[in-house]
This record gives C-alpha cells, sequence and structure tokens, in this order.
C-alpha cells in the first residue's frame, strides 16, 4: 500500500488476506476514513490481526509524533516573509524565550511592545491581529529550534520534515503550525 494509491486501490487492497502497509500509511486511512461523508468513501475494511515490524520504534519512539490531516494554508506568503523578517531582529532572553526541549518560543512583555511598534499597533492581543503572535512565534522557531539538515531539508524550495528518530525523511509531512 502507498499514498498514491486511488481509493479504489486501496479498497480493494484493504479487503485483502494480507496486507503490507506503513504505520503512518494506516494511521493516516484511519483518520481519513474517520472524516468521510459516506461509509462507500472508506477505504479499511475490518482488521482482526496485525504483525507489527519494530514494534518498540513504533509505539515508543514514533508514539511521540501527531498524524495530523491538515489543509492546504490559505494565508498569504507575503504576511509570513513579514513575520520572519520581524522574527530575525528580534533577541533571544529580551524579546522572546526558547524552550528546546518543547520546542516553544514564548514571547516577553518586551518582545510585545517591539512587535506592536514595528507592526504599527497599539495592541496585538485585538481580534483583528489574533493570529499574529501565533505566527511570530511559529517565525521564532522556525529561526531558531528548528536547524536545517538536522530538522528539516530544503529540497527544490520545497521543505521536507527529517525524523528525529529514524533521520528519514518524512515524505508528505508538514509541521502542524
Amino acid at each position: 500500500m502507498s499514498h498514491n494509491q486511488s481509493s479504489d486501490d486501496k479498497q480493494f487492497n484493504y479487503s485483502q488476506n494480507i496486507v503490507y502497509i506503513t504505520n503512518n500509511e494506516l494511521g493516516f486511512d484511519y483518520l481519513r476514513d474517520n472524516m468521510a461523508t459516506g461509509i462507500n468513501r472508506r477505504v479499511l475494511s475490518p482488521l482482526f490481526y496485525a504483525i507489527v515490524d519494530e514494534v518498540d520504534s513504533i509505539l515508543v519512539d514514533e508514539a511521540r509524533t501527531p498524524l495530523i490531516i491538515s489543509a492546504p494554508d490559505m494565508e498569504p506568503t507575503n504576511k509570513y516573509l513579514k513575520f520572519a523578517q520581524i522574527a530575525k531582529v528580534l533577541k533571544e532572553t529580551t524579546h522572546y524565550k526558547i524552550d528546546e526541549k518543547q520546542k516553544t518560543a514564548t514571547l516577553t512583555e518586551d518582545g510585545i511592545q517591539e512587535i506592536e511598534k514595528m507592526l504599527g499597533i497599539d495592541n496585538i492581543y485585538i481580534s483583528a491581529h489574533y493570529n499574529d503572535i501565533h505566527h511570530i512565534e511559529n517565525a521564532l522557531k522556525a529561526e531558531t529550534v528548528y536547524k536545517k539538515d538536522i530538522d528539516y531539508l530544503n529540497r527544490n524550495d520545497e521543505i521536507m520534515i527529517i525524523d528525529e528518530h529514524t533521520g528519514r525523511v518524512l515524505s508528505g509531512r508538514r509541521y502542524s503550525d
């Protein structure tokens, strides 16, 4: 089984007595089936037994990586470029704090004031700017937490996530933020 098969092919393959599939593909098919608008759009058939290769890796190591189905981003790219430029001028400890273990960036009060000044706004917490803090913190994570060629690759202008446990490229995956 592979992710680029049609729904009809997947339905046929899942109806077989033995199915060879990766844990991620099975997980995503399960999620898509739960979002299906009709029973005929589901691909999974009842599963009775599973023989799992490298079960320790799947249940322990990969259990920390959630399977998330996301939609294409609808926000304009220039907005992200603006936040990336802002992230480059902010100073760690003064404007934001980084938690390497949790892979988070949190703005300080000074950081909030600096961003309001840069954006020319009085209050970033009003609804018109609701997503701005989220986007700026993501830009800070991209700038400071995630490392090129360790956490991700840039191939043909496409960001490809590297699995932290195996070192393999996670094709078709993207960060949820």
